[in-house]
């Protein structure tokens, strides 16, 4: 049998499986040479276009109409690489100002101005996560809870808890490419 476009629509609207990857298969590579006209790196773009994915998923009962799924993947996957690039120059030029400090400036005043820079701009990424991702962030790094007691607490199994954080981590690193496995080195010793 042979579905029509607006077949597969309304399976992704009723999040079916297979209406999504009709639109997974139908656009992914054209968003992805779209975004590596921003990004220039095809991991980086790839990073983007299925972060765009995701959500377009998670938003999938507010896209009106057929017609409006091209529009919504393509500004989703602009606005996201530009995203990207905005964090890139604020991470260049912070690397610029520290460079330029004076000799007087010690290197553990140096290392904690790194290290808030690097955390404000994890809590930046941290707004592009789903909740349950910030949730349980929030608690491990923030208010320094056990995974023991937040399995207790959200009604979780352990190794459920584990593998979200582990998720979590990696949502973060590929958000922040130019803080890398520095970034889930921190959390993971944390």
């Amino acid at each position: 049998m042979d579905y029509s476009a607006e077949d597969h629509f309304l399976s992704f609207k009723k999040g079916e499986e297979g209406g999504f990857n009709y639109f997974f298969h139908l656009y992914y590579k054209h968003l992805v040479h779209f975004a590596f006209t921003f990004l220039k790196q095809t991991s980086t773009a790839e990073d983007v276009v299925g972060d765009c994915f995701l959500k377009f998923w998670e938003k999938r009962e507010s896209i009106a109409s057929l017609s409006s799924v091209k529009p919504y993947l393509f500004t989703s996957v602009r606005n996201r690489s530009l995203d990207v690039l905005r964090r890139e120059v604020h991470a260049d030029n912070y690397i610029i100002h520290i460079t330029k400090l004076p000799r007087e400036v010690t290197p553990d005043v140096t290392q904690k101005l790194i290290t808030a820079e690097a955390m404000h701009q994890v809590f930046l990424a941290l707004q592009n996560l789903p909740d349950k991702y910030q949730q349980l962030f929030q608690m491990i790094y923030v208010e320094g809870k056990e995974m023991k007691e937040i399995a207790r607490e959200l009604n979780l199994p352990l190794s459920t808890l584990k593998s979200q954080k582990a998720r979590t981590l990696e949502l973060l690193r590929k958000q922040l490419p130019h803080l890398g496995y520095l970034l889930v080195f921190f959390f993971l010793n944390a």
